[in-house]
């Protein structure tokens, strides 16, 4: 089975997350990040439908799983450290302690906020190594 139907596991914090990263076909395209913490039913699914500003790979010459924006902000939704980004920008609002849900949301809302997370942990990384 490939990678891109298997869930992987992914430990933040006091938790572990599955999360997964797929390509729809269902109304246009769709890049979808899923993520859900182990032993809960609560998760998300973050869609990202191409739209003015927004873009996803279109089978061409983009990569599988990379977002972007026109301010100029990427993310590789295959890496674990990007998909930590986003669990802990869903986590800042609350996520998974306040509901059980499996949610569906946009995941251009959350784009910003992740890529900040994203480049300070990046940038802590870099300050690290030397």
């Amino acid at each position: 089975m490939s990678r891109n139907r298997t869930y992987r596991a992914l430990a933040a914090g006091e938790h572990t997350y599955l999360w997964r990263v797929r390509h729809r076909h269902d109304d246009g395209c769709d890049e979808i990040l899923s993520i859900r913490r182990v032993a809960s039913s609560s998760g998300r699914a973050l869609h990202f439908h191409p739209k003015p500003g927004h873009a996803i790979p279109d089978g061409g010459t983009s990569a599988s799983g990379v977002v972007r924006d026109d301010a100029g902000r990427s993310l590789n939704l295959n890496e674990p450290g990007v998909v930590r980004a986003f669990i802990d920008a869903l986590t800042a609002s609350a996520w998974p302690t306040t509901d059980r849900a499996f949610a569906h949301l946009d995941g251009w809302a959350w784009l910003a906020q992740a890529h900040r997370q994203r480049a300070t942990a990046d940038s802590i990384s870099s300050d690290i190594a030397l």
